[in-house]
């Protein structure tokens, strides 16, 4: 009976990718080498064009469970075809161009996810690393996002509001089984977005709790072809996010007040950027206006931005919007 009680939950990871043989062998070793020995990996292949299927074969055939799509479907379908597979409590996901950093990745997830329930979703910060692994940043990225200013974070329990204004990272995130079936499937609509809209539709939900690690535990790695490196389509998907999670959540506006207009209209500020650094200036000014127009306070943002093409020392006091 003791022994049966030490028996560690099983995590099943899933890595959905498309043309990433160069990085999937070392996405799937750090799984490996976790200091956690109850792991299962699923490796769903979105109809590669690159030889991911030999690669996989040669190195991994008995360590893998291999699924492959008979054509390209985007990322959310291929992990929902990876939840159909996994047989764990908790589902780990992973980016086939991303790694588990820390060895004790897994260990510290699922002891933080067992003892307490109610915590369905667990995310760490991540260090930003290179083609060749090396890492770009040894803080929280967190931490420079226009989403976290002025903004004190640390190891904690979030709830569906917290998350709604904040937003998090799914790489390594773990996902609470029990939870994912109660709420289903993430939705395939969104290729970029996909994380931000199936955790907040897990929390908001369940009305449970994300567990944010302020320690960084995975790499998540930048490269030239990577999917959210498009900004613009990336904060398309994000202004219809998080409107339509507005629109099905009453409850966010009876406790955010004009916090959530603020945040719709933060990611449409993200949108006006994007096209503006794609030289799509009229695109960029539209954006702006219809920013201003949800949230009209946001025209400091623009004020001191303006200021801080001229003026070096306004560059920064943009920043002030967040204090509104």
């Amino acid at each position: 009976m003791c022994a049966m009680n030490n028996v560690k939950p099983l995590v099943s990871f899933l890595i959905a990718t498309y043309n990433r043989a160069d990085y999937i062998s070392e996405a799937i070793r750090s799984i490996l080498k976790q200091k956690y020995n109850n792991i299962e990996i699923i490796v769903i292949d979105d109809c590669s064009q690159d030889d991911t299927r030999e690669l996989l074969k040669a190195n991994f055939d008995n360590k893998v469970i291999y699924q492959r799509n008979s054509k390209n479907m985007g990322p959310a379908f291929s992990r929902n075809i990876g939840l159909g597979l996994a047989n764990g409590k908790y589902v780990g996901l992973l980016d086939s161009d991303d790694i588990l950093y820390d060895e004790n990745h897994t260990r510290i997830a699922v002891d933080i996810m067992e003892n307490d329930e109610e915590v369905s979703i667990f995310c760490c910060d991540f260090h930003i690393i290179d083609s060749e692994s090396r890492i770009l940043n040894k803080y929280s990225p967190l931490l420079d996002s226009i989403d976290y200013i002025n903004y004190s974070i640390s190891s904690q329990k979030r709830r569906f509001c917290d998350l709604y204004l904040r937003g998090v990272h799914s790489c390594g995130a773990l996902l609470r089984r029990r939870t994912i079936d109660a709420v289903g499937n993430m939705d395939e609509n969104y290729r970029i977005g996909w994380d931000a809209e199936y955790f907040l539709r897990l929390l908001g939900k369940s009305r449970t709790y994300l567990y944010h690690y302020h320690k960084p535990l995975t790499g998540y790695r930048k490269v030239d072809n990577s999917l959210s490196i498009n900004l613009i389509k990336m904060y398309i998907e994000k202004v219809r996010i998080y409107g339509q999670v507005a629109a099905n959540y009453p409850s966010l506006k009876q406790e955010l007040g004009w916090k959530v207009n603020k945040r719709i209209a933060l990611q449409v500020v993200s949108l006006s950027d994007a096209y503006k650094l794609n030289r799509k200036y009229g695109r960029a000014i539209c954006t702006a206006i219809k920013a201003v127009l949800r949230f009209p306070p946001i025209v400091i943002f623009y004020y001191f931005s303006f200021l801080g093409i001229f003026l070096k020392k306004y560059r920064s006091m943009k920043l002030r919007l967040l204090e509104i």
